[in-house]
This record gives C-alpha cells, sequence and structure tokens, in this order.
C-alpha cells in the first residue's frame, strides 16, 4: 500500500510542474516585454499600461511591443530631465488597442502626417507641456473614437479652419496657454458634439460669436486670462446650454442681465480678477440655477441689495479682496438657507458688521475672514454657524484666539490662523484646539519662553510628522530666531525675564501693535510724572536758596532799604521822566502799602 501511495502522489506533482510554469510564464510575460527604460503595470481601471517616466530620452521613442497589450501609454519625465522625441507614423497596428496616449514634457516640435492612422480606438490624447506651434488639419486623422484631446502648455500661435473636422466625437478640448491672438472663423467645423473648450491665457482680447456657431452644445467655456474688455451680447446667445463659465483675470468693467439673460442653465460663474466695480439689483434674475459665484479681486466697492435676490441655488460666493466696508445683511440673507461656503477675505469690515451679516447665513459650512485686519474674534461673532466646518482668520491682527469664540462650532475640523500676531497660546485655547483636525499656525510670532511657548511646545512635542505643527518656528528671542519648535526642548527655553531692554529680544517686541501703543503711552505717563516731580523740587530747592539768601544778608541791607523808603517818589518821577532811566530795587511792606493815599482811591477792576 506504501509504494502505490507514492506513485499516486508524485503523477499529479509531475503534471502540475509544466502548468504552472506556464501560468507564471503568462504573468511575468508582460513585464519581461515591457520596452526598455519603462515599466508596465495596470492602471486604476485594470487596464494594461507602459509607462516610460525615468527622462532624458532621446529619439527614437520607445514603445510597447506587440505583447505587450498596452491601452494605456505614458511619457511623462522628471521635470529636471525632459525628453526630446519626434512623433510620426511609429504606431502599428498592434497598437490598436490602445485607449490613452500622453507624451508630454517632451518637446515636441509638430504632429507628423498621420501619426495616429492606426489608432481607431484611441478616446484620450495628451500632448501637453511640448514644443508644438502650429496645428493642422491632418494630424488628428484616424482618431474617430477621440473624447478627450489636450494640446495646453505649447506654442501654438494658429489653428486653421477644420484643423478637428476628423474629431466628430470629441467631447473636449483645451488649447489653454498657448499664444493664439485669434481664432479662425470654422475651427470647430464639425465639431457638433463638443461640451467643454478651454482657451485660457491665449491673448485673443475678444470672443467672436461667429466661431462659437459651430459648438451649440458646449457646455464649458473657459477663457480666462485672454484679455477681453467687453463681451459681445449675441455671444451667450449661441450657446444656451452653458453650465460653467469662466472669464476670470480679463479686463470686464461690467456685467448686466441683459448679457447674462440666455443663460438659464449657467452654474458656476467666474469673473474674479476684473474690474467691476459695482453689483447692480437683479443682474443675476436669469440665473436661478447658479451654484457658484466668484467675483473676487475686483474692485467692488458696493452690492446692492437685490444683487443676490433670485439666486435660490446659490452654495458658494466669493466676494474677497474688493472694496467693500459695508455689505448690508440683507444681501445675503435671501440664500441663507442654500449659502454654504462665504468668503469676505481681503475686504475691510468691522467685527460689527459682520455680525450682522453672519446671523442671516446660519447654514455655512465654509467661512473665510482673511486678510481683514481684525483684532480679535470676539465671542458671539461665529455663534450661529453651528454648521461650520472650515475657518479661515489667517493674515489678520490676532494675538489670541479665545476657545470662547469657537465653543458652539461644533463641527469645526479645520482652522487657519497662520499670518498673525499670536506670540503662544494658553492651555484653554489649545484644549479647544485639539479637537480640530487641522490647524494652521504658520508666519506667527512665536515668542519661545517659559511663558508664552511651553502648552504649544508639548503639542509639538506629540505631533504627527507630516503635521503642520512642525513646520512652526521662533520668531524671538533673538538667539532662538528661526528655529523649528520641534527641535526645542522645554529646558532651552528662556525665562521670561530675559532679553529686557530695546531690541528684538525685548517684550516690547512681542507684543502686538495695541498692546505696544499702550506701553508707550505709560511710558510716556511715567515719563511726565517724572519731570513734573523734578520740576516741583528744582522749585522747593530755588525758593529755599532765596529765602536763605535773603534772610542772610538782611543786616546789610538795611541802610538802603531805608533810603530806598525815604526817595520813593524820586524814584517814580525819575522813571516818569525818562525810560532810559536805569532800573532801581523797590520794597514796601503791606502796611506801607496801605498807607498810601492813591491806593485806598483805587477799586476793584478799575
Amino acid at each position: 500500500m506504501r509504494p502505490s501511495t507514492r506513485t499516486s502522489a508524485r503523477t499529479p506533482t509531475r503534471g502540475a510542474l509544466p502548468l504552472a510554469a506556464a501560468l507564471l510564464l503568462l504573468l511575468v510575460a508582460p513585464s519581461l516585454a515591457c520596452p526598455e527604460s519603462c515599466a508596465c503595470d495596470l492602471d486604476r481601471k485594470g487596464r494594461h499600461r507602459v509607462l516610460c517616466n525615468t527622462g532624458d530620452g532621446k529619439d527614437p521613442m520607445p514603445l510597447p511591443g506587440p505583447g505587450d497589450r498596452a491601452e494605456v501609454f505614458e511619457v511623462g519625465p522628471p521635470p529636471d530631465r525632459p525628453n526630446y522625441f519626434t512623433i510620426g507614423p511609429i504606431f502599428g497596428r498592434h497598437h490598436r488597442q490602445l485607449e490613452e496616449l500622453h507624451i508630454v514634457h517632451s518637446n515636441l516640435p509638430a504632429i507628423g502626417l498621420h501619426s495616429f492612422h492606426n489608432l481607431p480606438n484611441l478616446q484620450v490624447l495628451n500632448l501637453t507641456h511640448n514644443n508644438m506651434s502650429a496645428v493642422v488639419e491632418h494630424n488628428f486623422s484616424g482618431l474617430k473614437a477621440l473624447r478627450d484631446l489636450f494640446l495646453s502648455d505649447n506654442r501654438i500661435e494658429s489653428v486653421p479652419s477644420s484643423a478637428f473636422h476628423h474629431l466628430e466625437d470629441v467631447r473636449r478640448i483645451s488649447l489653454a496657454r498657448n499664444r493664439m491672438r485669434e481664432l479662425s472663423s470654422r475651427i470647430f467645423f464639425k465639431l457638433a458634439h463638443l461640451q467643454d473648450l478651454d482657451l485660457s491665457y491665449n491673448p485673443l482680447h475678444e470672443l467672436n460669436t461667429d466661431v462659437f456657431r459651430d459648438v451649440p452644445e458646449l457646455r464649458v467655456l473657459r477663457c480666462r486670462g485672454c484679455g477681453v474688455s467687453a463681451v459681445n451680447k449675441t455671444l451667450f446667445e449661441v450657446l444656451p446650454d452653458l453650465e460653467v463659465l469662466d472669464l476670470g483675470d480679463n479686463k470686464l468693467t461690467a456685467f448686466t442681465a441683459e448679457y447674462l439673460a440666455p443663460l438659464k442653465q449657467l452654474q458656476e460663474l467666474w469673473l474674479d480678477g476684473n474690474q467691476l466695480a459695482v453689483l447692480p439689483s437683479g443682474v443675476f434674475r436669469h440665473n436661478g440655477q447658479l451654484q457658484t459665484l466668484d467675483v473676487s479681486r475686483n474692485q467692488i466697492s458696493k452690492v446692492e441689495d437685490e444683487a443676490f435676490l433670485d439666486l435660490v441655488a446659490l452654495r458658494t460666493l466669493d466676494l474677497g479682496y474688493n472694496r467693500l466696508e459695508r455689505l448690508h445683511a440683507s444681501v445675503v440673507a435671501p440664500r441663507g438657507e442654500s449659502l454654504r461656503a462665504l468668503v469676505l477675505a481681503g475686504n475691510v469690515m468691522t467685527t460689527e458688521e459682520l455680525a450682522r451679516l453672519l446671523r442671516g447665513v446660519p447654514h455655512l459650512t465654509r467661512l473665510s475672514l482673511a486678510d481683514m485686519r481684525l483684532r480679535s474674534v470676539p465671542m458671539g461673532l461665529l455663534a450661529p454657524l453651528r454648521e461650520l466646518r472650515l475657518l479661515n482668520v489667517s493674515g489678520n491682527m490676532l494675538t489670541a484666539l479665545h476657545p470662547s469664540a469657537l465653543h458652539s462650532l461644533l463641527k469645526l475640523d479645520t482652522v487657519d490662523a497662520s499670518r498673525n500676531h499670536l506670540v503662544g497660546l494658553d492651555e484653554q485655547s489649545l484644549l479647544r484646539l485639539d479637537a480640530v483636525e487641522l490647524v494652521l499656525l504658520d508666519g506667527n510670532h512665536w515668542s519661545c519662553d517659559t511663558c508664552h511657548l511651553p502648552p504649544l511646545l508639548s503639542r509639538v512635542a506629540r505631533s504627527a510628522p507630516t503635521s503642520p505643527l512642525r513646520r512652526l518656528r521662533c520668531d524671538a528671542p533673538r538667539s532662538l530666531a528661526g528655529k523649528p519648535l520641534a527641535n526645542l526642548e522645554l529646558e532651552s527655553l528662556k525665562w521670561c525675564s530675559g532679553g529686557m531692554g530695546v531690541g528684538p529680544d525685548s517684550p516690547r517686541s512681542l507684543l502686538s501693535a495695541d498692546s505696544q501703543l499702550g506701553v508707550i503711552a505709560a511710558a510716556a505717563a511715567v515719563a511726565l510724572l517724572i519731570l513734573a516731580g523734578a520740576a516741583l523740587l528744582a522749585v522747593v530747592a530755588y525758593s529755599k536758596h532765596h529765602a536763605d539768601y535773603y534772610y542772610t544778608h538782611e543786616d546789610k541791607l538795611g541802610p538802603e532799604r531805608e533810603a530806598i523808603f525815604e526817595n520813593m517818589g524820586a524814584v517814580i518821577d525819575d522813571r516818569a521822566s525818562s525810560k532810559k532811566a536805569p532800573k532801581r530795587v523797590t520794597i514796601a511792606t503791606i502796611d506801607e502799602l496801605t498807607k498810601d493815599p492813591e491806593l485806598h482811591g483805587l477799586t476793584n477792576g478799575a
């Protein structure tokens, strides 16, 4: 029984060895067939990918072999090791299964004739960050299935009419950050299904309505930084289905309801970085679907009360970095139920004004009050915002973060208090911040002494290596300035009395502007008291000295004094006769003066 048992055990083992070897060979075959200096793996969608990212490549370009079964081919070197490739009809029939092709940062000078003729299944073509200066009609022949075309960050100066007519099913085209000064009249010929177009940062200066008649289904139009100073009213009449319009960083001075009237499906409007001065009432009355409105970095000094009245779906409003000093609560109150994110950063408004405004938006989850010259966050300012998750108070003049100001914000998970005047945080403030997931405190004036730092230093010591707390650095005293808090020990902190005097080490240099003014005023008051005391002592000393001198020499003045009293009339006559007569000293007692008949004739006020 034992021999037969051994034989039956060995038989399947011998048969399994060739099978296991074959399976192993199938598994490693794609990696063995990879081009030199490339790697083969599966992407997030489970497709076979060939990745060539080592850099310093030169022709011929490494290509997937017949056995690679590549569906995604990526050539993307590190920034400091660009490739220098050319591209022509290099893709063969064994590349027909390619769905995505990415060749970036490779200094491609142009697209050769019929370069992609054998790629009928290609859906994504990414040729960004190259040196192409022109695009012509034959560049895209054969790409009948292409959906996304990315040509941004090249040097393209012109694109002729019908250049993309082979791409009848394309949905997205990006030509951003090129050098095009105008758009050919039929540049988008046969692109009836195009939905997303990015022309940003080309010096176009205008958007010709006729150019866009070939793309009636366009949903997204971006022309950020195009130098546009005005928009033709008819432009949006041929693009009624726009959902996203980005005209930021241009030179627009006004936008009226008439311009935006056709855009009833608009959901995002980006007008930041223009020259708008006023948002009039009813300007968005035709855009009730709008969810995101960004008018930051303009010159807006007035938002009329009913400017946002019709924006019943508005969720994000950015008014940051304008010239607003007042914003009536009624401006945002109608949107209080829908509004979730509000940016007021960069405007100078009082905390009283802010308090009135924030009472009308109780459902905010994100609020930015950065760069508003705030000296404090009063206790009741944020109390209505019980849903708040992100608070940005960076770039202000805060000297403390009182836990009472954040008491009602139980859902808060991010606080940015960087670039303020904080020199330390007490234990109570840090206990409140311990419950916040992300706290940013960079750019404050941390005083690395035993008075201000121990509570914060203990948090830094317990923080994870990637925590933002590890970036904090000392601002004072001078001997520790610039040193990371993470490198400090409690024993290395300076005593609070150290560095007294003038200069960066002095406590005065650690104070806020208000505190410094208080110290200066107190010092001035003390100085005045000292000066007044010194003056009083000087007067007393002088009086005593004068009295001592008089009484010491009184016996020597007896005859002279009597002579003066005997010749009083003569002295008066002499003064009356000549102004140049020498002055003489006369002394009279109160009793003698009361005997003067002339004095008896005078009354008070005579």
